[in-house]
């Protein structure tokens, strides 16, 4: 305690006494952990007492109080500026000092460090000044270096590197040149802003040394409260074993094995090392015993400023690092000399690629397309040698973990508007000869972008039409047409080309083929609205509507109007695509609502009503008259006679002539009255089809023409006539035979008994 106090009163004598006995008491400086005061932290800095401190930060803020004497006249202080810190608080007078914030800037590197302050002073009622005093400040960082790991055992004559550690590694003089201590030179150096102790020992033994350097900044050596800048690195017990095989390294790690490095060998730089010989050839083996496979041959040429050694190397067998040392021997002794080690790899080849699209496998094929993303691996020897780079396309690739000298990944976008048709693979911006082939989409679309045409404003998108159309009117017209624009009219999924099968059969009203065509391969392609437009251009690319009756013989407007058929099958060419095609079936019936033909029926037992009286009744009616007229005239006479007969009682009853007979008065011929026998009635009727299924008829039809009442009744008193009818039959079995059996209701007009008539009758039809 009296060594401190005796150079506690030695530093407080070497102060800026006239200011400080003028103005201030004392000066203090707080940092995040500590508090500096002058009369107790200074210390003699380039011939000036300045208050040191310790930072940490290189823009450390801090609070400084300025301890003010009361009979110093002192009304006021301030910071002077500087480029030195920044004013964060100006100064104001708290708790009988003045108190200010600063933020000191660049520690690191500001050499000469002072605070400026402004004094005030009232010297009496009416003489003020300003005066200006400077206060030195020294900051510092306590700079150590450690041994970073430990080491192993050092060998005489080869040059042992240990990494060191320190808390201010730019604050260390580092120097190239050796230095001695205990028989072992050192040197430290700094790499990427890094330690490294560099050790050569020249002797054998357990040997303990120290390690000296100097830091460019003094610090503050807190024992002896003084600066300094000396570091020392004890280093105990350091084992120096004999000469061992010197290992000496080279300055390229990979050497490509080909006829270049063959016939004219590589330059390369070497270690030196004192029994490293000049102009002298070297064998270098694998194998540390003689009479191993030469791996190369090592010449040296010229020794270099850097203590290295220019060899040409001459390379005859691979090897890698991971496979062992490789050995340098004299020629003269087979022995090995030295060491190193070096990859010897064949020249970087490509041997394949392969590539990956999402849900699918890898695929030993360079094919892609516009906009899509795919994963590639490209195959080969001496990958790792490349920097490889894709032409034209949007590399992604982002993991490296996976690489290797055999295999190179790469995730990769095609631009959807790349106007090439190969992606070259440039290895330092040289082709490779490795390309992709960016081939256009070959997608099966669905059929929504192709419409039949069937007859007049008749038309009906593939992928919703039924699998059976109606047709009512004639198809003068049976047209495929196609909406190109809607193939690849999202952006971000593309179909391209489109190839078509078309398959044709016309079929008759009884399902008999009546031809059979077949168009392969017609190509329809997106318009030019796709992104890919302007790479659709094909000659053989279907241009117009696909006009169905220029393939056909039998054209679909000459088509069977009973129920003739076109079937059509469209589909896509299976063997343009890899992925499942679309197909569709459609089977179109030409079907008007109203079918006329020429039916011959047998109608038997027609139940006939009159619609007043026929020639048979009007005869019967006439004669009744006349009958009626006579038995009046008889009956007259009988009466007389009888009154007579009556009066006269003498008169012969054999003379009264006898009671004439009523005659009977014909009645109204009813339906049973004429039901006659066998009739023909040839009938043009109209024909009702079915509006939902094909190829049905309703049950009922409507027709006109002739019937030939008891054509076929040849009884004698059988009376024919010829009609004219209307007819309303109703067929209850199926339309599509020929015989039938129908029911006939209806009026007509016989035109021999000239009267008209209401008929029902069962018949046999026969149809044409």
């Amino acid at each position: 305690m009296k060594y401190f106090a005796t150079l506690l009163l030695c530093l407080l004598s070497m102060l800026p006494s006239e200011a400080q006995d003028k103005y201030f008491t004392d000066v203090s400086l707080a940092t995040d952990n500590r508090l500096y005061k002058l009369s107790e932290n200074a210390v003699q800095y380039r011939e000036k007492q300045a208050l040191y401190f310790e930072y940490t930060r290189e823009r450390a803020v801090c609070e400084i109080r300025f301890y003010v004497r009361p009979d110093a006249g002192v009304v006021g202080l301030s910071f002077a500026p500087s480029a030195s810190y920044d004013v964060l608080d100006s100064l104001c007078w708290v708790d009988n000092c003045y108190r200010g914030r600063l933020r000191l800037l660049d520690l690191q590197s500001t050499q000469q460090l002072s605070l400026l302050v402004n004094a005030a002073v009232q010297a009496d009622e009416w003489t003020r000044s300003l005066d200006t005093w400077e206060l030195p400040l020294f900051p510092y960082v306590q700079t150590w270096v450690k041994l970073f790991q430990g080491s192993d055992d050092l060998y005489v004559g080869e040059e042992k590197v240990i990494e060191l550690e320190s808390n201010n590694a730019s604050n260390v003089k580092t120097s190239a040149a050796w230095l001695g201590s205990n028989g072992v030179d050192y040197r430290v150096v700094q790499r990427d802003s890094r330690l490294f102790l560099h050790l050569m020992p020249k002797e054998a033994g357990t040997r303990s040394i120290v390690a000296e350097m100097e830091a460019a900044a003094p610090f503050l050596d807190t024992v002896a409260h003084r600066l300094g800048n000396r570091i020392a690195l004890m280093i105990p017990n350091l084992v120096v074993r004999s000469n061992r095989i010197a290992f000496l390294n080279i300055n390229r790690k990979e050497v490509t094995y080909d006829s270049e490095s063959q016939s004219k060998g590589v330059v390369i730089n070497i270690d030196n090392h004192r029994n490293l010989q000049i102009n002298r050839t070297y064998r270098i083996e694998a194998q540390e015993k003689p009479g191993g496979t030469l791996v190369g041959e090592l010449y040296t040429m010229e020794s270099l400023a850097n203590d290295k050694v220019l060899c040409k190397l001459t390379v005859f067998n691979l090897h890698r690092i991971t496979d062992g040392y490789l050995y340098i021997k004299d020629r003269d002794r087979e022995l090995p000399v030295f060491i190193t080690n070096i990859d010897i790899t064949p020249k970087m080849q490509i041997t394949g690629v392969q590539v990956l699209r999402e849900g699918d496998d890898w695929q030993r094929s360079a094919t892609v397309h516009p906009g899509e993303r795919i994963d590639v691996v490209v195959e080969g020897n001496s990958l790792h040698k490349s920097r490889f780079t894709w032409q034209d396309v949007y590399d992604l690739t982002v993991d490296t973990v996976n690489q290797t000298e055999n295999r190179r990944y790469f995730k990769l976008r095609i631009p959807m508007n790349i106007n090439k048709r190969n992606v070259d693979l440039l290895n330092n911006g040289q082709p490779t000869g490795t390309s992709l082939t960016v081939e256009e989409y070959r997608r099966p679309h669905p059929f929504d972008f192709i419409t039949l045409n069937y007859g007049d404003f008749k038309s009906v998108k593939l992928n919703k039409a039924n699998n059976v159309i109606l047709a009512r009117s004639v198809m003068n017209k049976f047209i495929l047409s196609f909406n190109r624009s809607v193939i690849d009219s999202s952006r971000l999924v593309l179909y391209g080309k489109q190839y078509l099968d078309v398959e044709l059969r016309v079929l008759g009203s009884k399902g008999e083929i009546i031809e059979l065509q077949s168009l392969k391969n017609i190509l329809v392609s997106p318009d030019e609205t796709s992104p890919r437009g302007a790479f659709y251009t094909d000659r053989n690319s279907l241009k117009e509507d696909l006009n169905i009756n220029n393939f056909l013989s039998n054209k679909t407007e000459a088509l069977d109007r009973n129920f003739g058929k076109i079937q059509l099958t469209v589909k896509q060419s299976a063997d343009k695509y890899t992925d499942p095609v679309f197909e569709k079936h459609i089977e179109v019936v030409y079907q008007p609502k109203v079918i006329f033909d020429i039916d011959l029926s047998f109608p038997g037992g027609m139940l006939i009503q009159n619609l007043g009286e026929s020639q048979t009744e009007r005869d019967a009616k006439s004669l009744y008259n006349e009958a009626k007229a006579e038995y009046d005239v008889n009956a007259k006479n009988y009466a007389d006679a009888l009154e007579q007969w009556k009066t006269n009682p003498g008169y012969d009853p054999a003379n009264i002539p006898p009671e004439p007979t009523a005659p009977v008065a014909p009645k109204k011929a009813a339906f049973t009255d004429n039901l006659g026998g066998i009739s023909i009635a040839l009938i043009g009727q109209l024909r009702f089809t079915d509006d939902r299924r094909a190829g049905k008829l309703k049950p009922y039809r409507v027709g006109a023409g002739f019937l030939f009442i008891n054509t076929l009744n040849f009884n004698d008193n059988a009376r024919r006539d010829l009609a004219v009818v209307v007819l309303g039959s109703i067929y209850p079995l199926s339309s599509r035979r020929m015989w039938n059996v129908p029911i006939h209701v209806g009026f007509g007009y016989k035109v021999q008994d000239k009267i008209p008539f209401l008929m029902i009758s069962p018949g046999i039809s026969i149809s044409f």
